[in-house]
């Protein structure tokens, strides 16, 4: 999600809640492709090459507990330092990349600037 004084933009991977809670599922889907279709491109862009293990949290035990959760620590181990690497973070950076490379696909078909957006 973003936002600034003037809107707020969510990228989701499906449907929101909200959105699936509504009758017709075909404006569902329209719905959340506009809604997709405002976030903005630079952002989308950072996402096409995430590294979540480098990245920061408000809490720092909270980037500690999904890391180690992410390479399949159990309970007692989750408050043990993270791994600086794992292949379990790879797998997770190629599927948030693929999200963001979806969602700019449909942006750049929507705006009808894939050429220009560099999808």
């Amino acid at each position: 999600a973003t936002a600034t004084d003037s809107s707020t933009n969510v990228l989701t991977d499906g449907l929101t809640d909200a959105e699936k809670a509504m009758d017709n599922q075909e404006q569902a889907h329209r719905l959340q492709m506009h809604r997709q279709s405002a976030f903005p491109l630079e952002l989308l862009c950072k996402g096409l090459q995430p590294s979540l293990h480098k990245a920061k949290s408000s809490e720092p035990i909270d980037r500690i507990r999904i890391l180690n959760k992410i390479v399949g620590r159990d309970l007692a181990e989750l408050d043990a330092p993270p791994h600086e690497e794992h292949f379990r973070y790879e797998e997770v950076n190629r599927c948030l990349a693929g999200v963001f490379s979806h969602s700019g696909w449909l942006k750049g078909v929507l705006n009808r600037s894939i050429r220009n957006d560099g999808f």
